[in-house]
């Protein structure tokens, strides 16, 4: 054998075995469901359909991943030749009537990706099941929230929970839309100009458990945009799990000490033994780098080729999807772990925020509206007085008193504002700050309950919706298993 032909061989194989391990049983179901069409339309015997299905069935149990053969070139050449041994060619090949590799790709690669896709929501639904949870614990618990990397006004981690919950929402409704354009059967189309034999498709459809058929015979054989929705749902997803799994990294520095994580999240050194090193959700981070590159690829892939059929769209763009998949999933399940195994400590999260002045914006709008005086003009009061602090190297927000207070005013406003030191005090803690909000959606604790109640509702109404999607899907392959 020449070099080149080893090569092309090996590539073959490799991608046998992808498939296999991907579409094997999809494909099982595939042959099935369009022999018992090809029943129904009097276009094969109910005798030879059963000799055929009880032949696949036992294909199903003896075609093992190393039998598979590079040289016949794809794994339906090997699932047919298979067959043709257990039942021979005279039988066998009378299930290949109104079809193509084409149609019969393309329908396995769809039946591959709704199943990735309803696991993929599974698992987010559970996500944001434990984020419901903990930010229930935690709609009193301060934090710092940021601008810019730089403190700016106090939140609460439950709040910050929900934001999280909010964006997963989000993707999650994202993935429907691309689960939606996923589900549909490209059965009939056969190499992309449909076919003389009178097949009902919307029966075949119904037995694979896709919601509709494709009308287009090109579009059902050649256009993987689908895939890239979904991998673009997915994509924007690792986007906000990277950002997240930043913060958390931070929360969990020596220096910010906000995040307490437990043994089992953590590592230490080879070398110094006093390290804690919250290597989680650096893996958390990297993981999310390798699963948006695959977007990229296919991108770049699927616009270097052509609208009609290609290699590219219907085999090369899925052969490391499920691959892809694994390294998302891995994401959620390293932040769910995140999540269980470390802790706010919440003392030291007030004391931090209360002491670094993100009150400031609260008090000058507190005191805007209590004396009916420009925002504007508190504003430079505060501003005022937290720079004399500075100047004088006495920042600390003990000194913020009704005496800086009453100078400071004066010479902006030409009156002084008079007010006690436990007023001042008030209105820079951060409850206080929180509690004054009235927008809706904020951290102040009764509006993250609310925040909590309505995606409560929402995940309860999509958990149900996943529900009925894998339900008619098991039914589906459960009538095709009936036979005729």
């Amino acid at each position: 054998m020449s070099k080149n032909r080893y090569l092309v061989e090996k590539i073959f194989q490799d991608q046998i075995q992808a498939s296999y391990r991907d579409q094997f049983h999809e494909m099982i179901y595939m042959d099935k469901a369009h022999g018992i069409m090809l029943v129904k339309q009097g276009l094969l015997s109910a005798e030879n359909y059963k000799l055929i299905a009880n032949g696949l069935d036992q294909v199903e149990d003896a075609l093992k991943e190393e039998d598979l053969k590079g040289d016949l070139g794809d794994l339906y050449f090997n699932i047919t030749q298979k067959l043709y041994d257990l039942i021979g060619e005279e039988t066998g090949c009378l299930i290949h009537v109104g079809r193509s590799r084409n149609d019969m790709m393309c329908a396995c690669n769809r039946m591959q990706i709704r199943r990735e896709l309803l696991n993929l929501m599974g698992e987010i639904n559970d996500l944001r099941d434990l984020l419901l949870n903990l930010a229930g614990e935690h709609t009193e618990t301060i934090i710092t929230y940021y601008t810019y990397g730089q403190p700016a006004q106090p939140g609460t981690y439950g709040h910050y929970l929900m934001l999280v919950c909010e964006l997963l929402s989000r993707d999650y409704t994202r993935l429907q839309a691309a689960y939606r354009n996923t589900n549909r059967s490209p059965m009939g189309a056969a190499a992309g100009i449909g076919t003389g034999y009178p097949l009902d498709v919307s029966y075949c459809a119904r037995l694979l458990g896709f919601d509709s058929v494709i009308e287009h015979s090109i579009d059902a054989v050649s256009s993987p945009d689908y895939l890239l929705e979904a991998e673009a749902a997915i994509t924007i997803m690792m986007s906000s799990m990277s950002k997240l799994a930043q913060d958390l990294f931070f929360w969990a520095s020596y220096e910010y000490q906000l995040l307490d994580c437990n043994s089992s999240i953590v590592s230490g050194s080879s070398i110094m033994p006093q390290k804690k090193n919250p290597e989680l959700f650096e893996h958390m981070r990297a993981q999310t780098a390798r699963a948006m590159g695959l977007f990229s690829d296919a991108t770049q892939m699927s616009r270097n080729t052509t609208l009609f059929p290609s290699m590219e769209s219907i085999l090369d763009m899925f052969s490391d999807f499920s691959v892809w998949m694994k390294e998302v999933n891995k994401v959620l399940g390293l932040l769910k772990e995140g999540l269980k195994n470390s802790e706010i400590r919440k003392k030291e999260s007030y004391e931090y925020t209360h002491n670094n002045f993100t009150g400031a914006s609260s008090m000058a709008e507190h005191l805007s509206q209590k004396y009916k005086i420009p925002f504007t003009a508190t504003h430079e009061i505060i501003h005022d007085m937290i720079s004399r602090l500075m100047e004088k190297d006495t920042l600390d927000i003990k000194y913020m008193t009704s005496g800086l207070m009453k100078d400071v005013s004066e010479k902006i406003l030409g009156k002084a504002l008079v007010l006690t030191d436990e007023e001042v005090r008030q209105m820079m803690d951060p409850m206080f700050c929180l509690n004054a909000k009235v927008t809706g959606g904020t951290p102040k604790p009764e509006d993250t309950l609310r925040l909590i109640s309505k995606n409560r509702e929402i995940l309860s109404k999509q958990r149900h919706w996943l529900e009925e999607c894998c339900s008619k899907i098991k039914c589906a392959y459960e009538e095709i298993q009936k036979g005729v």
